[in-house]
């Protein structure tokens, strides 16, 4: 914003130019705000890219500073940027191995045991599934996939415990 209200002023005033050199600011605005928007990815309610949509965004914002005489707030901008991604970094693997996805897989017969019964096992021990898959194999049995919010080693250990137990279960094991 800085940029485009002063960064371009003393332009303005020459006699040959007319038209108002700030617009490529907001050309560059448009331009990376497709970029960013290209970078984020969703899936369920996993996003990713949000990071590198900021950092693009920052980075132009700087590079129009630059292109406009704005050099100290550039190097301000730049240092402020670099600051809070290394900073926030260790942040952000600690939120990521806190909130991580886990899979696990049950092969179970179909005769003994239900889908239900395996849903509502995972529910008392207050697991939040994500993604569930089921698929047929031979001689009536069933091969599940569960997609969950990780929240420990011992809720894993946990869940692939209480799914053994169950009955008609063959075989319980994290993927």
């Amino acid at each position: 914003m800085i940029a485009s209200a002063f960064g371009f002023a003393d332009i303005l005033g020459t006699p040959d130019v007319t038209l108002d050199p700030s617009r490529i600011a907001a050309q560059v605005v448009t331009g990376i705000g497709f970029l960013g928007a290209g970078t984020i990815i969703a899936r369920g309610s996993l996003v990713r890219g949000l990071t590198t949509a900021a950092s693009v965004w920052s980075v132009a914002a700087i590079g129009l500073a630059v292109g406009g005489g704005l050099y100290w707030a550039a190097l301000v901008a730049t240092a402020l940027s670099l600051i809070l991604l290394v900073a926030l970094r260790p942040l952000e693997r600690h939120l990521d191995r806190k909130w991580r996805k886990q899979t696990v897989s049950a092969l179970y017969d179909e005769k003994a045991s239900s889908l239900d019964a395996v849903m509502e096992t995972l529910r008392k021990i207050n697991l939040h599934v994500i993604e569930l898959s089921v698929e047929k194999q031979a001689g009536g049995m069933n091969q599940v996939q569960i997609t969950f919010e990780e929240r420990g080693e011992v809720v894993l250990q946990n869940a692939l415990q209480a799914l053994t137990r169950l009955d008609g279960v063959q075989s319980a094991t994290a993927c």
